[in-house]
């Protein structure tokens, strides 16, 4: 499907340079010919964010939603998740391509559907790269009430009291 005519006529659209498009009436996020990577925070979400600004493009439903960026220590924070919501999906371009999309990045209602199929007799790949958005302690994964407790066990087993003079008032403290 050529993208031309979806912002014939329509300069404020093209001069964004996005590596995708936007078509609200189908819900699809269409990844330009040539393009061979997305990264899913900056090409698909904030470039959904510029695109629903633009004249009245908020009569369409949301195309996606994040959570994440929550700080989880000292210039840390935790990683970016984004979910495709209301049935938007992504279609490749009609060209034999591969096309790494990096980040997380899932549906909303959970059936796993990221792509559309494309048009035409082509040949397309996605090689998705995610990150680590669970983490275990020891050998199993624990819950958030868990690894608070976790946190704290080790915390006050491990931990070293000092009065305010700067004195060691008591080591290993136990439950």
């Amino acid at each position: 499907m050529p993208t031309l005519p979806f912002y014939y006529g329509n300069w404020d659209y093209w001069t964004l340079g996005h590596k995708v498009i936007f078509d609200g009436v189908n819900k699809l996020i269409l990844i330009n010919l040539g393009i061979r990577e997305i990264d899913v925070k900056v090409d698909i979400y904030s470039d959904w964010k510029e695109w629903s600004l633009l004249r009245d493009n908020t009569k369409f439903s949301s195309a996606i939603r994040a959570v994440g960026g929550n700080e989880v220590g000292i210039q840390r924070a935790l990683g970016g998740t984004f979910f495709l919501i209301n049935g938007w999906r992504i279609k490749g371009p009609s060209e034999n391509a591969v096309i790494a999309i990096n980040g997380n990045i899932f549906t909303d209602n959970g059936d796993g559907i990221l792509f559309e199929p494309i048009d035409g007799n082509f040949n397309i790949q996605y090689e998705l790269s995610t990150s680590n958005i669970n983490d275990d302690i020891g050998d199993a994964a624990i819950s958030i009430g868990g690894l608070a407790d976790a946190i704290w066990d080790y915390e006050t087993e491990n931990a070293t009291i000092v009065d305010s003079f700067g004195e060691k008032i008591r080591k290993n403290l136990t439950k």
